[in-house]
């Protein structure tokens, strides 16, 4: 029986980016078996702007969430939403992802490659940007059980590469992980829910970048974000997410001093965005970094009834889901067994 994939995108005003990142979903030489399109709280019309957009839409699930809580949230929804429906694999990536053509069949492809163990935590792409530069460059998996070097390399010469971390950009995650694991932890709003995911199951499960397997980043900035260069006032005010989150990771999966060095960091940034006169980012250095003190965020399990009753489905398969009194409401859930088959 032939394993399903569902392809996750989280898209939140940017349509056409996300019109590219579907047609480029839809030209797979391995298809995908379904599109869950995780719509952020999106303003821009995202919904009737697809509806009108000619693109095929026979696979496509459109999930929104309103408000717009964080892309933390809008990946933990979109994960449990694919994971509930059945799907074998849970294809992730942004608004912004154009996987090559062969992007997938190369990554299952590689799957014999792989030395046998229990589990594989996740396969990641090699991403570049449209300069063809490399951009979300994975962390190689470093660590060992203290009696041998790292064994990363092992496979190198089938261009596969042991990763401990990863950006959630073309990002193939088995459903015996996401059983395992809690999908990204809504508390972190924003950058570094992608790092803490990848990090809490490559502890106890490997996971490979599989380097033939290719994806183009679109992003504005190809540069890692940083308060000191980030110009749109709105993300400014959001980079305490990002202060805190660097700090937390530090210390959760690196340690104390680790943490130590990434605030320490983080306080030379201050005193220099006050010496510049950038009050924004300097409060956001210092509130982010101190709130790391208390910051434990909460995991919820892809079962999560609270969280995952929060969504609305517009179009489950392409078709749209009837209004009931005035209000677009998804239908009753169908039986395991028929949500399963309808991945195929």
């Amino acid at each position: 029986m032939s394993q399903t994939v569902a392809a996750l995108v989280v898209t939140y005003n940017r349509f056409d980016l996300l019109s590219l990142t579907i047609q480029a979903l839809l030209a797979q030489t391995r298809q995908v078996d379904a599109i869950v399109l995780l719509d952020n709280g999106s303003t821009d019309g995202t919904y009737e702007k697809l509806l009108a957009s000619g693109l095929d839409l026979s696979r496509v699930d459109y999930v929104r969430l309103e408000p717009n809580r964080g892309p933390a949230r809008g990946f933990w929804q979109g994960m449990s939403y694919a994971h509930a429906g059945g799907a074998d694999w849970v294809w992730v990536m942004d608004d912004d992802v154009l996987p090559d053509p062969d992007c997938l069949e190369t990554m299952l492809a590689a799957l014999p490659k792989l030395p046998p163990v229990e589990g594989i935590g996740y396969l990641q792409s090699r991403v570049v940007g449209e300069d063809g530069r490399s951009q979300n460059t994975p962390e190689v998996a470093w660590r060992t059980d203290g009696t041998n070097y790292p064994d990363w390399e092992r496979l190198l010469k089938d261009g596969i590469v042991a990763i401990s971390k990863a950006a959630l950009t073309s990002t193939l995650v088995p459903r015996t992980t996401l059983d395992r694991f809690a999908p990204s932890a809504p508390d972190f709003y924003m950058w570094g829910e992608d790092s803490d995911f990848t990090l809490r199951v490559t502890a106890e499960l490997p996971a490979f970048m599989i380097g033939a397997s290719r994806a183009v980043h679109l992003r504005k900035i190809a540069k890692p974000v940083s308060p000191m260069t980030e110009t749109d006032p709105a993300r400014l005010r959001l980079m305490r997410h990002k202060c805190r989150n660097n700090v937390y990771i530090r210390m959760r999966y690196y340690g104390f001093w680790s943490a130590l060095e990434c605030a320490w960091g983080a306080g030379g940034q201050f005193l220099r965005a006050l010496a510049r006169g950038n009050l924004a980012a300097a409060r956001a250095l210092f509130a982010g970094t101190l709130s790391a003190l208390w910051f434990r965020p909460r995991l919820h399990r892809t079962a999560d009834p609270a969280l995952m009753a929060e969504h609305t489905v517009l179009l489950r398969r392409g078709r749209p889901i009837p209004r009931l009194g005035g209000i677009m409401r998804p239908r009753a859930a169908e039986p395991e067994g028929r949500r399963v088959a309808a991945m195929g």
